[in-house]
């Protein structure tokens, strides 16, 4: 596995967890029907779970008591797994999960979540190169 990778596929990783995609490779990782969600998709999901109005809009960390909905066995049926992020080694494997947004910020960086076992989501800037998760929601066109 190089840093220019596109995905992550260590098997033992994958087939639970599923694969890392850096920003571009994330762009193009949904199925046809499905697409990557907005910054704008995640803080609707926010809403839904509870999280309060003057917390959405706010970089960092944010939604303390919503962040265990998310994640598995939580009440909102996302389920979503301490996958860490992948830069040369793993990070914070087991402890975050990093998803993309499909909402850039430059060219450089894009809008990202975390989700954190401390029990917090985390609305973050990120530099495109890093290998996170995706999760794809389906068109409602």
């Amino acid at each position: 596995m190089t840093h220019a990778a596109a995905t992550s596929d260590i098997h033992e990783n994958c087939s639970k967890y599923g694969r890392l995609y850096s920003y571009n490779a994330a762009i193009n990782a949904c199925p046809d029907g499905w697409r990557l969600p907005s910054d704008a998709d995640w803080k609707n999901l926010e809403r839904s779970i509870g999280m309060d109005e003057n917390e959405i809009e706010k970089y960092g960390w944010r939604g303390k008591s919503e962040a265990q909905k998310l994640l598995e066995f939580g009440s909102s049926g996302f389920n979503g797994y301490l996958t860490g992020t992948y830069d040369r080694k793993f990070y914070y494997q087991f402890v975050s999960s990093y998803y993309w947004t499909s909402t850039q910020i430059d060219d450089s960086s894009a809008w990202c979540r975390e989700i954190s076992k401390p029990l917090s989501i985390g609305r973050f800037k990120d530099n495109k190169r890093m290998l996170f998760s995706v999760r794809c929601i389906l068109n409602q066109e």
